[in-house]
């Protein structure tokens, strides 16, 4: 409750984080984050087959989007098409990059890949 790690100084944003540190990962969510926020998309697909983690990313967007959905992506019989798809821990994986090429060209931001529809 004392220190400077006191979760009554700290913001929520980073509260967030703060039992995440062996992932190291703050960086990717907050790119992650700021490049959704600027793009326009309201429906977001996140696939968590990798990582599990997907509410600092949702409560983040969420302050800047309020609007913003989620579904999960990757999942069978998925209807909705979102506009752009988050895949935590997936650089690297040929297999979900061509799961999503449909949805854009993929961003690699630290381990995650964000997929993103081309706006003009």
């Amino acid at each position: 409750m004392k220190g400077p790690h006191s979760l009554w100084t700290s913001s929520r944003d980073e509260d967030y984080f703060r039992d995440m540190g062996q992932w190291d990962n703050r960086a990717s969510y907050m790119e992650s984050v700021d490049r959704m926020a600027r793009s326009g998309c309201d429906l977001v697909g996140l696939d968590i087959s990798r990582n599990t983690l997907e509410y600092p990313f949702q409560a983040l967007l969420r302050e800047l989007r309020p609007r913003v959905r989620f579904v999960h992506a990757g999942v069978p019989g998925t209807a909705e098409r979102p506009c752009a798809v988050l895949c935590l821990d997936c650089a690297g994986d040929e297999k979900k990059m061509a799961m999503y090429s449909g949805v854009g060209t993929p961003v690699q931001i630290g381990h995650f890949l964000l997929f993103l529809k081309p706006y003009d």
